[in-house]
């Protein structure tokens, strides 16, 4: 069956004229299960419809014809509403401020160093000693219920 729906018809057209063809074949003497129809018709349908069609067996929807047929007009005017005629691809893209880059660059410098210190773009040559030596112990152990370790 070759019937592709065209941009820019209605939905429901297309589907009442999908099922028109259905019954003109069980009448010829082929029968085709509801499943099979649901698939027929959504394989049919316009490149407009490529996120319900992508909904539908992404979550293993089942519909049945009229199921179907009120989702998608219900797809239809949703997509209509939002852009005038079909849907339309949107992404968010995320840009980096320039002024933030620096931050970050900064941030990864310290914590890829682990803990050898850096220089300073200004030119300071002071480094920073390790204070293991300085710190005390701040109270009793929760294991052996020792001060000082």
């Amino acid at each position: 069956m070759n019937a592709k729906m065209k941009r820019g018809t209605p939905v429901r057209d297309h589907v009442l004229n999908m099922i028109n063809y259905f019954g003109e074949a069980e009448v010829h003497g082929t029968t085709i299960d509801d499943r099979t129809q649901v698939s027929m018709i959504l394989e049919s349908l316009s490149p407009d419809f490529l996120y319900f069609k992508s909904n539908y067996v992404m979550n293993k929807l089942n519909y049945t014809m009229t199921q179907l047929l009120n989702e998608l007009q219900t797809f239809e005017s949703i997509s209509k509403d939002k852009s005038g005629s079909a849907i339309v691809a949107e992404a968010n893209i995320a840009e980096e401020n320039p002024s933030n880059s620096n931050k970050n660059k900064k941030r990864k410098n310290i914590s890829a160093s682990g803990s050898k210190p850096k220089k300073s773009k200004k030119g300071n040559t002071s480094t920073k000693k390790n204070n293991s030596k300085d710190k005390k112990p701040k109270g009793k152990c929760f294991h052996c219920v020792v001060n000082g370790h």
